[in-house]
């Protein structure tokens, strides 16, 4: 990181980080765990979701294109003036700006950190959008495994 990147982090605004995300753990689950670990001041912005089996998303439509994103999806983080939308791109922000050490100090931890990162989200992707279920749920085969498509 560069050392006009670090002022301009340093130099932002330092009331409350705000995290988006449904009522739920979720992907915004491991930020928040970050965000307690390095003691930072944060708001929980919480979404809810509708009763079944529609499972409303009406509370975050109504302000997700108000909200200035890039890319209007769920978790965001909005640390004034900059707004992230994805779960990796907010930890390593969070990272950069608390606690660069996280990340690794050299190029070959760096590397390390990246594939360990990506390997985990594949995991808890699979966790989340497969099943075995032998089942009629519209789905994509991947040799044993089945996403689950969304209706």
């Amino acid at each position: 990181i560069n050392a006009e990147y670090m002022g301009f982090l340093k130099q932002m605004d330092k009331k409350a980080i705000t995290l988006g995300n449904w009522n739920i753990r979720g992907l915004a689950e491991p930020i928040r765990l970050l965000l307690e670990h390095l003691g930072v001041n944060y708001k929980d912005e919480l979404y809810e979701q509708g009763p079944a089996p529609d499972f409303s998303r009406e509370t975050w439509l109504k302000q997700k294109f108000s909200l200035a994103l890039d890319f209007p999806n769920l978790p965001y983080l909005i640390d004034s003036p900059l707004r992230i939308t994805e779960s990796q791109a907010i930890m390593r922000y969070i990272c950069h700006k608390f606690e660069p050490k996280l990340l690794g100090t050299k190029l070959e931890e760096w590397a390390s950190i990246d594939v360990m990162s990506c390997m985990l989200y594949d995991f808890i992707s699979c966790l989340l959008y497969t099943s075995d279920a032998a089942d009629d749920t519209p789905c994509v085969d991947l040799g044993g495994r089945r996403i689950i498509k969304k209706k």
